[in-house]
C-alpha cells in the first residue's frame, strides 16, 4: 500500500502543526529507543476510519503493514494494551531465543481508542519483552497527549527541551551546547571532529512561488531526511531559516564530505516525496583544528557553504586547512572576477 509522507498526510488530516510535529518527534523517539527500522502512528478519524498520522523509516516511503481488521496493527487499534508480533528468524547459537518482528500499542484517550503506535524491524529484534512493552506504552501515552487538548502543552515541553517544532531537529541553542561539549572532548582526547552546514538552494523563491505552508513542508521534510541519514551519535540542528547543521564527532573531513553529499541527495528525494518539488541543497564541510574554538569551526563550515553556493549550488565544498585558507579566498575572488568578465563579454557581444 502506498503511504503518503507524514507531512502531506498530516495537512490533509487537518491536524495543527504543533500537534503533528509533536507526533513526529514522539515516533522518532520510540523507533530510536528500541532500535526499530520503521514506525507509524495511525489515528482513528471522526468516523472511526484509520488514518496515517506519522511515519518514519521504511514506512515513510512504502508500507506493507496493513491496519485492516484482524491484522496485527488492526487489532492494536481496537484492543487496549501492548502487542508483540513474534518472529522465528533470530537464533543464538543452537538455541532459539525470543525474537520480535513488530510491537504496537493502542493510543487511549478519555473517550477510548485514538489510534495506535507501531514499530517494526526488517530483521528480528531480540530486545527483552519488558523493555519493548514499557517503551511502547510510554510513547503511546505521550502520543495520546499530543493528540488531545494537551497537544500544545506537549509541543511547549518539546520546545523547552531543545527540539525545533517544525523539523524535529535540535534548536540553535541546543546544538551550540552540544558542539561546545564536543570541542572540549576533542581537545582532551585528540579526536577528530567535523561539521556540515546545509542550505536549501533558492528557498526564498519556493516561499514566493508556492507559499509559506509549502515552504514549511520543505523544511520539515529536510529535517526528517537529515535525521534519518545521520548516524546515531551525530547532532542534527536547524540553525535558522533554511540552514541546518550536522555535528559529526570522531569524523574526518573526507568522511564529512561524503556524508554531506549523501545527505544532500537524501534531502532532495525527501522534499520531492513530501512536496512534489525538485530542490537542491548546498553543503559546506569543515574539520575542527586543534586550538580552534567552536565558533571558528562553524565559521569555516559556513565559508565553505558560501563557496558551494557561489559555485552554483547543489554541491559539497570542504573548508581548506588553516594554511590554505588565504589561498582559497584568493582563488574564490579570482573565479568571481572571471565570471564577471565573462558576463560583460557576453553582454557586449549581444550589442
Amino acid at each position: 500500500m502506498d503511504i503518503p509522507t507524514t507531512i502531506s498526510k498530516s495537512r490533509a488530516s487537518g491536524l495543527p502543526d504543533k500537534t503533528q510535529t509533536s507526533l513526529d518527534v514522539v515516533l522518532r523517539c520510540f523507533v530510536g529507543v528500541i532500535g526499530a527500522d520503521t514506525g507509524m502512528i495511525v489515528g482513528l478519524g471522526s468516523r472511526g476510519r484509520p488514518e496515517l498520522l506519522a511515519a518514519t523509516g521504511h514506512a515513510a516511503r512504502r508500507s506493507t503493514v496493513p491496519w485492516t481488521s484482524g491484522s496485527f496493527l488492526g487489532k492494536a487499534l481496537v484492543k487496549e494494551g501492548v502487542r508483540l508480533e513474534a518472529s522465528s528468524r533470530f537464533h543464538d547459537g543452537n538455541s532459539a531465543r525470543s525474537a520480535w518482528h513488530a510491537v504496537a500499542s493502542q493510543i487511549v484517550g478519555p473517550a477510548g481508542s485514538m489510534g495506535a503506535i507501531y514499530a517494526g524491524w526488517e530483521h528480528a529484534s531480540n530486545r527483552g519483552r519488558g523493555q519493548l512493552m514499557w517503551a511502547a506504552e510510554a510513547h503511546a501515552r505521550l502520543a495520546a497527549l499530543c493528540m488531545s487538548e494537551s497537544g500544545t502543552a506537549v509541543a511547549s515541553v518539546l520546545r523547552s527541551s531543545g527540539v525545533d517544532q517544525l523539523t524535529g531537529c535540535l534548536t540553535y541553542e541546543r546544538v551550540l551546547d552540544m558542539l561546545r561539549a564536543e570541542v572540549q572532548r576533542s581537545e582532551r582526547q585528540g579526536h577528530q571532529l567535523s561539521c556540515c552546514f546545509f542550505d536549501i538552494d533558492h528557498f526564498k523563491a519556493i516561499n514566493d512561488e508556492h507559499g509559506h505552508l509549502v515552504g514549511n513542508r520543505v523544511l520539515a521534510s529536510t529535517g526528517e531526511a537529515l535525521l534519518n541519514a545521520a548516524r546515531g551519535f551525530d547532532c542534527v540542528s536547524r540553525f535558522g531559516g533554511d540552514e541546518f547543521v550536522v555535528v559529526m564527532p570522531e569524523t574526518s573531513l573526507d568522511y564529512a564530505h561524503r556524508a554531506g553529499d549523501r545527505m544532500r541527495e537524501a534531502v532532495g528525494a525527501a522534499v520531492d516525496r513530501a512536496a512534489g518539488l525538485q530542490v537542491t541543497a548546498s553543503v559546506g564541510a569543515a574539520e575542527w583544528q586543534r586550538n580552534d574554538s567552536m565558533l571558528e569551526l562553524l565559521e569555516a563550515a559556513d565559508r565553505a557553504l558560501q563557496t558551494a553556493k557561489a559555485g552554483g549550488g547543489a554541491q559539497v565544498h570542504t573548508a581548506p586547512s588553516p594554511g590554505n585558507r588565504i589561498d582559497a579566498f584568493v582563488e574564490l575572488v579570482r573565479r568571481s572576477q572571471g565570471r564577471s568578465r565573462s558576463r560583460a563579454a557576453r553582454k557586449n557581444g549581444d550589442r
